[in-house]
């Protein structure tokens, strides 16, 4: 039977996987954060913040798995420990529970999410380009034509984010009018340039059967970025 997480449950899955008990129950806050999965955010008497998420499940009891991209990531560094360094900008997972599709993150308090400093304050820093620049040329770098890497994720991983390409690639050549419903202006230029160029149309085909894409990904810039800046890149679905 499938364990659906809520914020009266919590503190038992916590205190069975040891990341806290059920005598930090009474003192500790538990508040849901606003996102496309179940998250929930727990703040302990000493200030540590974790976040757990948790997928939610069909009719028939099952999700789509996105937290297993986000787990696999974190085995990836644990199998290869000259990657190291990396977690100076990851955050950190503390556990994941397959069979339940929940899984545990240190929360980052004093960062925000970079759409947010780029759309809603119009924060355009040159500074912050450069480093998230450096962390993906070091990622780059680091696992260049390395066979070791690709035979890891080529044994590991299910495809599901691919199969989710390909669906996307797919679906380009079908455009409905929902689509001016739940697609901004922006990309709505993007369909137009579809639509009107092959090229274009033949990249993306051609990108979709040749990589393999495991996560998206997002920026998240401490508050009070100054030198040297802070930030992290956090590969989850929310």
């Amino acid at each position: 039977m499938t364990f659906i997480l809520n914020s009266h449950n919590i503190f038992d899955d916590l205190s069975e996987h040891s990341l806290g008990n059920k005598k930090e129950e009474a003192l500790s806050k538990v508040e849901p954060i606003n996102a496309k999965n179940f998250n929930l955010l727990v703040t302990f008497t000493d200030g540590r913040k974790l976040l757990v998420k948790q997928e939610h499940h069909n009719q028939q009891g099952k999700t789509i798995g996105e937290f297993q991209n986000e787990w696999l990531f974190q085995k990836f560094l644990n199998q290869f420990p000259q990657l190291e360094p990396w977690r100076l900008f990851l955050p950190k997972v503390e556990h994941f529970d397959l069979e339940n599709s929940i899984i545990v993150s240190t929360y980052l308090d004093n960062y925000q999410n970079s759409m947010n400093l780029y759309s809603k304050e119009n924060s355009f820093s040159e500074e912050i380009t450069i480093e998230i620049g450096k962390a993906l040329a070091t990622v780059h770098r680091d696992t260049f034509n390395c066979q070791e890497h690709r035979e890891f994720f080529s044994d590991q991983t299910n495809h599901l984010t691919n199969e989710q390409v390909h669906k996307f690639v797919n679906n380009l050549e079908r455009i409905t009018p929902k689509i001016f419903g739940i697609v901004p202006a922006d990309g709505l230029k993007f369909f137009a340039l579809y639509q009107r160029y092959d090229s274009l149309g033949h990249a993306i085909a051609q990108l979709s059967n040749s990589l393999e894409i495991k996560q998206p990904c997002n920026y998240l810039i401490f508050h009070q970025f100054s030198k040297p800046l802070k930030f992290r890149i956090d590969y989850r679905v929310c």
